[in-house]
């Protein structure tokens, strides 16, 4: 088990040169929010999933990065990018992502968007 999280450590430490080699997408929050454990104010992000390594990337202006693995969501072939926020009692949790110009989100683990989650456009960078 050790060992797969130092596996899982040195992935992600090496994320950064990986991330921000595809596409990047903007997006503008206006709620404070959790993302893999990590809680952000609300502002301007950028988000990346590199071609299927499940990784997805998060960045706000001000530079500090969050990164997760995630897993494959639901197919929407119609949709634009997007980000969904699912509501909580402790405030709203990123739930999924969807990069403009794909049509494969991305589910983050434990994530379960409802009727009442928020739903916020990606721009294309």
């Amino acid at each position: 088990m050790k060992l797969s999280y130092a596996i899982l450590t040195v992935v992600l430490c090496a994320a950064p040169a990986l991330a921000w080699g595809g596409q990047k997408a903007k997006m503008d929050v206006p709620f404070a929010f959790t993302a893999n454990g990590t809680v952000s104010p609300a502002g301007t992000y950028y988000v990346a999933v590199p071609a299927s390594n499940g990784i997805v990337c998060l960045e706000s202006d001000a530079g500090k990065r969050i990164f997760f693995l995630a897993r494959p969501g639901r197919y929407d072939a119609k949709a634009n990018g997007y980000a969904i926020f699912q509501p909580t009692p402790a405030g709203y949790v990123l739930a999924e992502v969807l990069m403009p110009g794909t049509d494969t989100a991305q589910r983050v683990p434990g994530a379960k968007p409802t009727a009442k989650a928020v739903q916020i456009a990606l721009m294309g960078r």
